[in-house]
């Protein structure tokens, strides 16, 4: 998650704060990941500061929620020290279930690594204080599948989130549906209430998509902000109006994970790699058209993270067999026809935020269901593709 102009704002308050009470600490440091840095920050200070603590765990939630939606995890997961203290305070604000990893088994009481009541199908939201490397939050899924825990994660590989805008208003809002929602983004008491509650991140950094009015095919593709003047309106005035327009179908790409830790989370053994996407207006999430050939450009050829068999597996074998799909994901008599050929000295991602409609290079076909639907490079225009159920033969 990234932070937009508006929070940066808070982030420059709160570095102040942090400075002035030598709790950021400047010198050569050796982080937990083993790497060097200029600069230190001792998070555990923080709760000995109420009131700018419970700030950042406001702004936090905040972000959370128009990023992620609290309604998309049961419970927090956390790793000590500095990501527990952020975590136990955040749980608590939420008031969602925490459990932790311990780094190793302790030597008395119950000599538990994972603390905390957990059960089968539970969706967890992996919280740490600092992602240097991602290795603390892969280690504490490591741990968790040694506790017998069934954990697998999927990841994208752009750093830009996408999702429909309206996940992050207020939920109150949206409490009853579609028409409930119109009828606040039209009410000027709900309108006036929104906007106090709303956290700035939900103004910056959000790029529209997916108008389907002829007045507004012109903001497709626009940050929020530059929409707004385009209309003479505040941000959030200017989004209300067109969500009522366009009968809430807006959807949004925004600043999303953290190019640095993608390496990580990609090859880890219990990864398995996603779009994540939804091919919606005229300026959708470019991992739509270049998640998977991204891979195997960068993290097989280029980087060599992952070997080009691996990489294939977490791509379709393993999330099928995840996904209890009994017929996909592998080349054998009796499965489902789908098939990619590519070149893999020269399968290369061309998508970008600002040009997302880019076939990728060095795939020349593409079978769908036994049907040709990439033909030397070129769309057929063949649809052969349907939904699918888990442990369903299609």
């Amino acid at each position: 998650m990234q932070c937009s102009k508006f929070c940066m704002e808070f982030v420059k308050e709160f570095a102040i704060f942090l400075y002035k009470n030598d709790i950021i600490k400047f010198g050569n440091f050796t982080l937990s990941s083993g790497k060097q840095s200029t600069y230190y920050i001792d998070i555990r200070l923080l709760p000995s500061y109420p009131h700018q603590y419970r700030k950042i765990i406001k702004n936090l939630q905040n972000l959370i929620s128009e990023q992620i939606g609290l309604e998309k995890f049961d419970m927090l997961a956390s790793v000590p020290t500095g990501g527990l203290v952020i975590a136990s305070s955040l749980a608590t604000e939420i008031v969602k279930p925490l459990i932790y990893v311990r780094k190793k088994q302790k030597e008395h009481g119950t000599s538990k690594l994972v603390e905390g009541k957990t059960a089968k199908g539970m969706e967890i939201l992996m919280i740490d204080d600092v992602a240097t490397t991602g290795e603390s939050v892969v280690n504490a899924l490591k741990i968790l599948r040694k506790e017998g825990m069934d954990v697998t994660f999927d990841c994208y590989t752009y750093p830009y989130s996408g999702t429909t805008i309206t996940i992050g208003l207020p939920h109150w809002a949206k409490d009853g549906g579609p028409e409930r929602l119109i009828k606040a983004l039209t009410d000027p008491k709900d309108r006036e209430r929104m906007k106090k509650e709303l956290s700035p991140t939900m103004v910056e950094n959000q790029w529209l998509t997916n108008f389907t009015m002829p007045q507004n095919k012109a903001y497709d593709g626009r940050l929020l902000t530059t929409i707004a003047e385009m209309r003479g309106q505040e941000p959030l005035d200017a989004l209300f109006d067109l969500l009522v327009e366009e009968n809430l179908g807006i959807s949004t790409v925004s600043l999303g994970t953290n190019a640095h830790t993608l390496a990580a989370f990609v090859s880890h053994p219990y990864g398995m790699i996603a779009s994540d996407a939804i091919l919606f207006g005229d300026h959708p999430n470019p991992r739509t058209y270049g998640c998977f050939p991204l891979v195997l450009a960068e993290f097989v050829r280029a980087e060599e993270q992952l070997s080009l068999e691996e990489a294939i597996r977490k791509m379709t074998s393993f999330p099928a067999q995840r996904l209890g799909l009994p017929d996909r994901g592998i080349l054998r008599d009796g499965f489902k026809a789908d098939i990619v050929v590519f070149n893999p000295d020269t399968v290369k991602a061309l998508a970008t935020k600002d040009k997302p409609h880019q076939y990728p290079e060095g795939i020349p076909y593409v079978i769908v269901n036994g049907v040709v639907v990439i033909d030397q490079g070129s769309n057929t225009g063949a649809l052969p593709g349907k939904s699918l159920r888990k442990g369903r033969v299609s």
